[in-house]
């Protein structure tokens, strides 16, 4: 009679072991690349968040006929948006974590999860408008993006 051939109990035991060892390790792998690709997905959106934000802000201000800073944390200015020739209040402010635009006293949000937004310059000796703001991402983590605008406008 042939003696058959079969794995032991410790063979197999060994084997389920390694397979889930490699398993977890690849699984782990995986996850900390899904993770990593969340966090950056986040942080591009912010960036083009804050961009928009930015560009906007820049094209507003140099089309002003004039910028006024109430607060170290918001800025106002007047321009004719719809080019027929009355030209209306703009104001930029933060409230309750939103980055809102007020168009003559119609306020709207237009950037939530703002941590800060603040505003400086626009003096005689330095006419650079300069914004920083500050958002909070979904990891919890501060983002800062600082930009200026150069008003077209003649100082006073």
């Amino acid at each position: 009679m042939m003696k058959q051939k079969a794995f032991t109990l410790m063979e197999l035991v060994i084997v389920i072991a390694i397979t889930g060892i490699v398993a977890g390790t690849i699984f782990q792998i995986l996850d900390n690349g899904l993770r990593a690709w969340r966090i950056q997905s986040s942080h591009s959106e912010i960036r083009e968040d804050a961009r928009w934000v930015f560009n906007r802000l820049i094209r507003e201000i140099r089309q002003a006929s004039s910028v006024t800073i109430p607060s170290g944390n918001s800025i106002s200015f007047t321009y004719d948006e719809d080019r027929n020739g009355l030209a209306e209040t703009f104001l930029y402010d933060v409230s309750a974590g939103n980055l809102q635009r007020s168009r003559s006293g119609v306020m709207s949000p237009i950037l939530s999860n703002v941590v800060s937004f603040n505003v400086s310059g626009n003096t005689p000796t330095n006419r650079a408008v300069t914004l920083t703001l500050q958002i909070q991402g979904r990891e919890n983590t501060v983002h800062n993006y600082q930009t200026s605008a150069y008003p077209r406008f003649n100082q006073p």
